[in-house]
């Protein structure tokens, strides 16, 4: 009887060693793993150079950088799914009324119309929030009847939200954002 207890104690005691092995080794691969996904992500960052203080703030600027691609390919379904995605992100009041104008209609005039709005105020929050890289600020003289407009952009190239196809290189670069 002794050495039946003995034998189920030392049994009970290598089950629970190993338990405890197979946790600390699950622990040591989920570190790993987050530790990869980090590094991923920074060389990710590093590669497209820019980086804004939370994720979010850099899932709503990718947004609108995707916005402004549909526009200037004059896709108006596009930039209102793109719009309807954003709606879930952002949390200042009138950027989201913005937003919800974009994400209301297919009709791309109006959302053009809206998008240099949008640009206002992600001119502020770009400023605000950007940790690394640079922003290009873009504009259009010949926008909404020759007023002018401009809009932001990741890239140098100018390819104009407000006319699309029709006047796809009207513009310049006014400034650079640069952190």
């Amino acid at each position: 009887m002794k050495r039946t207890i003995s034998i189920f104690t030392l049994f009970f005691a290598i089950s629970l060693a190993l338990i405890s092995c197979k946790e600390e080794t699950k622990k040591e691969e989920q570190t790993q793993e987050e530790q990869k996904q980090e590094e991923q992500k920074s060389d990710l960052e590093t590669e497209k150079g820019l980086a804004f203080t939370t994720e979010n703030q850099s899932d709503i600027t990718t947004l609108y950088f995707d916005m402004k691609d549909a526009l200037v390919s004059d896709k108006g379904y596009h930039a209102m799914k793109i719009a309807q995605v954003m709606q879930k992100r952002v949390t200042d009041s009138e950027m989201l009324a913005t937003i919800n104008t974009i994400a209301g209609t297919e009709d791309i005039e109006k959302q053009r119309d809206a998008f240099y709005v949008l640009s206002q105020q992600m001119l502020k929050f770009v400023e605000e929030n950007i940790t690394n890289g640079t922003v290009y600020k873009q504009y259009c003289p010949m926008a909404f009847n020759d007023t002018g407009a401009f809009w932001l952009s990741e890239e140098k190239q100018i390819l104009n939200p407000y006319f699309g196809k029709k006047m796809l290189k009207c513009g310049s670069v006014q400034a650079e954002i640069t952190k």
